[in-house]
């Protein structure tokens, strides 16, 4: 059972703290407003064990692979999940494949027992799981999802692949860029100022750009950053997936 810290005040207006454990912080704010204290803050402790295993994540390719193959040979579902306990070496995984055993055994379906684990499995491979216990293709399911995440796993490769070449060529301008505008074309400019004469179009142009980038361009810099921060923080937001998913 979670232990959670809390905050609040007593029948005197007095301020009180201390740790409480229960089911989740509803169950703990109900049992303080009993106790006649007003809960003002009500926080989770994460106790180290949590935090690894929160850390560590699940090989989802290899994990698959190794359920099909032990389906396949006619293992029964709880003999292969402690198979996998027995033969693995990380013991935060160990951990994770015993409350998934433990969940079986106390009479949960496995697609319930994956959602328990639901910061290691996504909704669509439990949903599929889920798919193969209703249908008694659970083994079936197993090798199409095996495949699945192969062939995702290999177009993100590919994409990565494909788009790192323009990035470092893209790159490799922007640093060129930013020389010509910082360094080369205000060193022209001094020996430009000795002339005294009236310049081309263009090179007015280039001159001033030049002059607007060395007053404003860490700020452009800084601003073009958040955006780009903010951008790939939003985009990982279920309205942020959805607008991109449209477009």
């Amino acid at each position: 059972m979670p232990v959670y810290t809390y905050k609040g005040k007593n029948g005197n207006g007095e301020y009180v703290g201390g740790s409480l454990a229960g089911d989740n912080s509803d169950a703990v704010a109900t049992h303080l407003l009993n106790l006649g204290i007003y809960p003002i803050s009500i926080k989770e402790e994460i106790s180290k064990n949590k935090v690894g295993k929160k850390n560590t994540k699940i090989d989802l390719l290899l994990f698959t692979r190794q359920m099909y193959v032990l389906l396949k040979l006619r293992n029964p579902l709880a003999k292969a999940l402690k198979t996998l306990e027995n033969s693995n070496q990380d013991e935060t995984l160990k951990e994770i494949y015993g409350d998934i055993q433990k969940s079986l055994d106390n009479g949960y379906e496995f697609n319930v027992a994956l959602q328990k684990q639901k910061q290691h499995f996504s909704q669509f491979y439990i949903s599929m799981v889920k798919v193969g216990e209703v249908t008694g293709r659970l083994e079936e399911v197993f090798s199409k999802l095996y495949e699945y995440i192969d062939f995702e796993s290999e177009m993100k490769n590919k994409a990565k692949a494909a788009i790192r070449y323009p990035m470092i060529v893209i790159g490799v301008m922007a640093m060129a860029f930013a020389i010509l505008s910082f360094f080369v074309i205000p060193a022209f400019a001094k020996v430009y100022e000795n002339f005294n004469a009236l310049l081309l179009f263009p090179t007015r142009i280039l001159i001033g750009f030049s002059d607007f980038m060395l007053s404003y361009g860490l700020v452009l810099m800084f601003l073009f950053g958040g955006f780009f921060c903010w951008f790939l923080k939003y985009i990982k937001t279920t309205q942020g997936r959805f607008w991109g998913d449209k477009n």
